[in-house]
C-alpha cells in the first residue's frame, strides 16, 4: 500500500499547517497540471515534526517564503530542518492584513470608506524585481523537486505566483480564480482563524468577504491585462523565454 506522501492531495493532510495545498490537476487541454510539482501554503513556524517528514516525503525540496524580513525573523520557518531542503526568502510585499496592527488600520478604511483591496494588491503584482527572483529560482531548481512557496495565510502573495504559474501553462480562468478562492474555506476550517474572524468589527468581515469574492478575478484580468503570464513575466520582470519554459516544463 502507498504511504499516504506519495498519493495527490489537492489538500495535504497536515495537522499543524492550513492550506497546504497542491497545484496539481487542473486541466489543460486534454492534459492536467502535474502533482506534487507545486505547493502553496500559509505560514509554517508550528510545523510538527510529523508534518515536516511528510512534506519531505511528499517531496519538498526548496521552499520559497515571500513574507518580509519582520514576519521571518518573527516567525521563521521549520520545515527546512532537512539538509537537502533549501530555503529563499524573497519578500513580495511587506503587508500582512493578519498584523494587528494592519487590522487596526484596515477597520479604520473600512469604517470611513477609504479601504480598497486593489491598491493593496498592486504593489505586490508591480513587485517585478521580486517575482523575477521566485520565478529565476523555480528555472534553477532541480527538475524532481516539489517547490513549496508561501506566506503567512497563503493567500494574497502566495495567491499572485500561484496565478502566474497556473496561467503561464494555459489552465482555464475559471479554475485560476477558485484556487485563489479557495484559500477562504481552508483558511477557515481552523480553528485560529475561526478565534481570528470573530475578534473582527463586521466592517473588517465584511472587507474580507468582499475580497474572497472578486480578487481572484481581479489579479487574474490584471495580469491578462498586461499580455498574460508569459508576455508579463519575459516583459515585465525580465524572465527569459527559456526560463519560462523550464518552469512551465515542471507543471504540465
Amino acid at each position: 500500500m502507498a504511504h499516504p506522501a506519495e498519493l495527490n492531495w489537492q489538500r495535504l493532510p497536515l495537522t499543524s499547517a492550513d492550506n497546504v495545498r497542491d497545484l496539481g490537476g487542473y486541466p489543460v487541454g486534454l492534459r492536467q497540471t502535474k502533482w506534487h510539482a507545486f505547493l502553496r501554503a500559509g505560514k509554517l513556524e508550528n510545523v510538527t515534526d510529523e508534518d515536516c517528514e511528510f512534506l519531505h516525503r511528499y517531496g519538498v525540496r526548496m521552499v520559497i517564503d515571500l513574507r518580509s524580513e519582520t514576519e521571518v525573523e518573527a516567525a521563521p520557518d521549520r520545515v527546512c530542518t532537512e539538509n537537502d531542503i533549501a530555503y529563499i526568502h524573497t519578500e513580495l510585499g511587506s503587508e500582512d492584513l493578519a498584523d494587528p496592527a494592519k487590522i487596526t488600520m484596515l477597520e479604520k478604511k473600512c469604517k470611513d470608506g477609504t479601504f480598497n483591496a486593489e491598491d493593496f494588491y498592486l504593489p505586490m503584482l508591480e513587485n517585478t524585481q521580486a517575482l523575477r527572483t521566485v520565478f529565476r529560482t523555480i528555472a534553477q531548481a532541480p527538475e524532481d523537486a516539489c517547490i513549496l512557496i508561501h506566506c503567512n495565510a497563503g493567500k494574497d502573495r502566495t495567491g499572485i505566483v500561484s496565478m502566474l504559474l497556473l496561467m503561464l501553462v494555459g489552465v482555464s480562468r475559471e479554475d485560476c480564480v477558485a484556487d485563489y478562492v479557495r484559500s477562504y474555506p481552508d483558511l477557515f476550517a481552523s480553528s485560529e482563524m475561526q478565534a481570528e474572524w470573530a475578534s473582527l468589527s463586521p466592517e473588517v468581515q465584511q472587507a474580507f468577504m468582499d475580497m474572497s469574492t472578486h480578487m481572484g478575478s481581479f489579479v487574474y484580468d490584471w495580469i491578462a491585462g498586461k499580455g498574460g503570464a508569459r508576455k508579463y513575466l519575459e516583459d515585465a520582470c525580465g524572465i527569459p523565454a527559456a526560463d519560462l519554459d523550464r518552469i512551465a516544463a515542471r507543471l504540465i
